[in-house]
């Protein structure tokens, strides 16, 4: 932001009216785009999370369904109430890996989070799949 604000300024300083136009509408399509890749990843993550936690609720559900229910007498568990206890166990767990300062960028930990939350319920419904089959 700054960096256009200098070109900007500079611009104005050499006097052409044509090169400054240039440069202000360069300028102001850079900053159209930020904004809209701004908005593009809150809306990325917006979607991610409420799939992710679907996703995490239905895991939840099934792995309860072959597990609690079996063992303990204990009534389904649905998707939504599982969406709740999921999120609720996940806030009252959470624990922030900050032993290794990687310098990621945006992207790469959105990547890496769209990984996480479809690779850890998978796991866990494909193992609990294989544990289930002994029962």
């Amino acid at each position: 932001m700054l960096n256009g604000i200098g070109i900007l300024a500079r611009a104005m300083e050499s006097g052409t009216p044509r090169h400054e136009g240039i440069v202000v509408i360069q300028y102001l399509e850079e900053v159209n785009m930020t904004a809209k890749a701004v908005l593009g990843s809150i809306v990325g993550i917006g979607v991610l999370m409420f799939f992710s936690s679907i996703f995490n609720g239905y895991a939840l559900s099934v792995l309860w369904g072959w597990f609690v229910v079996p063992t303990f007498g204990a009534s389904a568990l649905h998707i939504v109430p599982a969406i709740g206890i999921a999120m609720v166990v996940r806030y009252l767990t959470y624990h922030m890996h900050d032993c290794k300062k990687e310098e990621k960028s945006f992207g790469e930990k959105i990547a890496e989070g769209t990984a996480m939350s479809v690779v850890k319920p998978s796991l866990a419904l494909f193992f609990g799949w294989i544990v289930h089959l002994f029962m």
